[in-house]
Order: structure tokens, then C-alpha cells, then sequence
């Protein structure tokens, strides 16, 4: 029987926990923010949309997910920035194998950018995105 929980949810919701639970990355940020960010002073995250697509098979409901992360800092504060993606990705190796009918295949960092962000943010600083590739399958 086919699970009645949405894996983009559920996924994005173990990956929030994954990196508030990971006091590394919170000891280098002031917040993980879902969607777009309210007052967030930088250095934040941001888990930004998810795009999900069929990684069934003719017997297993799957889904692969691609998720973005945004990470904001300071001007100034690029080495803050690239401890805070390698924090991230630890964080995202404790994700569950499973998550409310789940089961959580692989989780895997499938690219990264780092850029000046004058444009993104007020004043200027760094900020990189993170893409993560989670697929999972029906448990």
C-alpha cells in the first residue's frame, strides 16, 4: 500500500532538524530558516525549494529530491562560509535512514557555489548554495 506522506515534507523536514540538531553549523550561523528568511541577521541558512521527481520502480513508490540550501554571511567572513557548508554536510550524514514512511536511500551534496552577494543581501557579504540530492524510497 502506497504511503499517504509527502516525502518533499517529510525530507525537508528531517534535513531542517538534521542542521538545528547540529551544533557545529548553529555554533557558525544564527538561524536555519525554512523558505525565505524573515529578519534573519547574517550568518543564516535558508532551505530554499524543492524540486522532487520519480525514482520508482515498478514495484516501490521512490521519489529523488533536490533540495537548495543558501548560506548568508558577512562581508569579510568568506572562511565563516566554507565551515559552515562543510558543517552542513556532516549535519546532512546524521539524516534518519527513515523518515515517516520513508526509507532514506542516499543523501549526497551534488553541487555548490560561493559568490559576493552585494546583490543579495544588506550590507554586502558571501553567500554559497548548496544543491542535495536525498532519494528515498516507500518503506
Amino acid at each position: 500500500m502506497p504511503t499517504l506522506t509527502s516525502p518533499e515534507l517529510v525530507v525537508r523536514s528531517a534535513l531542517l532538524a538534521a542542521l538545528r540538531g547540529h551544533a557545529p553549523l548553529m555554533a557558525l550561523v544564527n538561524r536555519v530558516e525554512d523558505g525565505t528568511p524573515g529578519q534573519a541577521a547574517a550568518p543564516y541558512v535558508v532551505l530554499g525549494e524543492s524540486l522532487g521527481s520519480d525514482w520508482g520502480s515498478k514495484t516501490a513508490e521512490g521519489r529523488e529530491l533536490l533540495l537548495g540550501l543558501s548560506f548568508y554571511v558577512r562581508s569579510g567572513d568568506s572562511i565563516r562560509v566554507a565551515a559552515a557548508l562543510r558543517a552542513a554536510e556532516l549535519a546532512l550524514a546524521s539524516l534518519p535512514r527513515e523518515v515517516e514512511g520513508w526509507q532514506i536511500a542516499s543523501a549526497r551534496i551534488v553541487r555548490t557555489r560561493i559568490a559576493g552577494s552585494a546583490a543579495l543581501m544588506k550590507p554586502p557579504g558571501w553567500a554559497a548554495l548548496m544543491d542535495v540530492r536525498v532519494r528515498v524510497m516507500a518503506a
